[in-house]
């Protein structure tokens, strides 16, 4: 199971839906500009992963990944400032 599908499944999503970094900030109180460092990070490590069949994995979707991961990992509640 990928990280989209337990994300969307947590967040009462269909499986397949796709998510932008800005719809998960709304969902999980993470700021974007977190969520960019992340994506970052997880372009930067594809170089150095070490999966198989990687030809057939974007590097984007890897990064993309990453973001859901850390999104589903990340225990800050949905916030709004008053």
């Amino acid at each position: 199971m990928t990280q989209k599908t337990l994300f969307n499944r947590k967040h009462g999503q269909s499986p397949g839906e796709t998510n932008s970094k800005e719809d998960i900030s709304k969902m999980t109180g993470i700021t974007v500009r977190k969520l960019n460092e992340v994506w970052d990070k997880g372009f930067k490590d594809y170089k150095y992963a070490d999966i198989p069949n990687k030809k057939k994995i974007p590097a984007g979707a890897f990064a993309m990944g990453a973001v859901y991961s850390y999104a589903l990992s990340n225990n800050t509640q949905k916030r709004k400032k008053k």
